[in-house]
C-alpha cells in the first residue's frame, strides 16, 4: 500500500491526483474510487493510503483508498 496526499481535486469533474509520498508520477483519482473508499471529505494536502489499480501503470489510477493518520511530526 502506497501513501500520499491529495494533490489536486476537482468535484465538479469528479476526478483528481494523489501525489505519493515516494515522489513518483502523480496517481489518477476518480469520483467511484473516493466513493469506495468512504473517504469524505476530500481536499488538497489529504493525507491517503492507496494500492495501484495497475501496478506496472500508475497512470492506470487508485483502486483503493483510505484516510492515513498524520505522524507525529505533523
Amino acid at each position: 500500500m502506497f501513501t500520499g496526499v491529495i494533490q489536486f481535486y476537482n468535484p465538479l469533474k469528479g476526478c483528481g491526483y494523489i501525489q505519493p509520498d515516494d515522489g513518483s508520477t502523480a496517481v489518477f483519482v476518480s469520483s467511484d474510487d473516493i466513493a469506495r473508499s468512504g473517504i469524505s471529505p476530500v481536499f488538497p494536502g489529504k493525507r491517503v493510503r492507496f494500492t495501484l489499480a495497475s501496478p506496472a501503470l500508475p497512470s492506470a489510477g487508485a483502486h483503493s483508498m483510505k484516510t492515513s493518520p498524520k505522524s507525529a511530526g505533523c
